[in-house]
């Protein structure tokens, strides 16, 4: 019986601080929280967000300044467009870690040159 009321008494506290909800708000994950720690998740949340998008920014300038924004270019245009398959993207990942140093992970990898290619596609039919 007593496991039982623990479990129910589970139900209405806060996963994270161990309060008594009273208004609870749902994180991603369905996990029931209360306002003060919502906010703060969703704070961090928000934060690594916003330097994910910072890193991004800067590896495409790093790339763009580095002469490779027409290689990603023409790599979009000829190669991705017509044949998008993720194992092009690693073989062009590791061509760029291997022939220009440039060192960057995979997971942000496609979100840098196609963040480059707007960018150059931008500043092509710009002019």
């Amino acid at each position: 019986m007593k496991d039982w009321i623990e479990k129910f008494d589970n139900i209405f506290n806060c996963s994270n601080c161990k309060k008594t909800l009273w208004r609870y708000k749902k994180l991603p994950g369905g996990t029931c929280v209360c306002i003060s720690c919502y906010d703060i998740c969703m704070k961090k949340k928000n934060k690594n967000i916003k330097q994910k998008l910072a890193y991004i920014e800067s590896a495409s300038r790093d790339f763009i300044d580095n002469g490779l924004s027409d290689l990603i270019f023409n790599f979009f245009e000829k190669r991705y467009n017509k044949n998008p398959i993720e194992s092009e993207v690693v073989t062009f990942w590791k061509h760029i870690y291997l022939d220009y140093k440039q060192d960057i992970d995979y997971d942000i990898f496609f979100d840098v040159i196609s963040n480059v290619y707007t960018i150059v596609k931008e500043k092509k039919y710009k002019t």
